[in-house]
Formats: C-alpha cells, sequence, structure tokens
C-alpha cells in the first residue's frame, strides 16, 4: 500500500476499531475497504432518501467485497 493511501486509512482504522469496541467478536469488523468515491445521489449509489442502491452498489464495488473474502479465505486457511 502506497504511503498516502495507508496515511488516510490509519483515521479510518481508529474509527473502525473504537467502533468494535462493543459487539462480540463475530460482529466486529475483520476488513474493511474503502470506496475511492462518496456514495452520492449524483452518482447514483444511493437513493433521493439517502440509502444505498443495493442494485448498484455491488456494481460497482463487488470486485472489492470479492477480494475482501479471497484475502479472509488465505489468511485463514493458512492460520
Amino acid at each position: 500500500m502506497a504511503a498516502g493511501a495507508e496515511k488516510r486509512r490509519r483515521p479510518i482504522t481508529g474509527a473502525v476499531g473504537r467502533a468494535d469496541a462493543g459487539p462480540s467478536r463475530i460482529e466486529q469488523a475483520e476488513r474493511f475497504a474503502v470506496a475511492r468515491e462518496p456514495f452520492t445521489v449524483e452518482n447514483a449509489t444511493m437513493t433521493p432518501t439517502l440509502n444505498i442502491r443495493r442494485r448498484e452498489a455491488p456494481k460497482r464495488y463487488g470486485a472489492a467485497r470479492a477480494a475482501l473474502y479471497a484475502r479472509a479465505a488465505r489468511e485463514n486457511s493458512s492460520a
């Protein structure tokens, strides 16, 4: 990961860690990806009522989600 990307990711990692302090282990985030662009009505990733468009998100971010699951599977199989 590039130094700039790591610098931008660090505060998000801290926030995810703080959010994970309450839930049980099964409910905690193990991995996450940062979207390159915000979810907005203008780019059609959100509805006018600010709900995520459930059909659009997988089209744009399905590959990133699949990569997270593949990485988890590799890490878990080597453990």
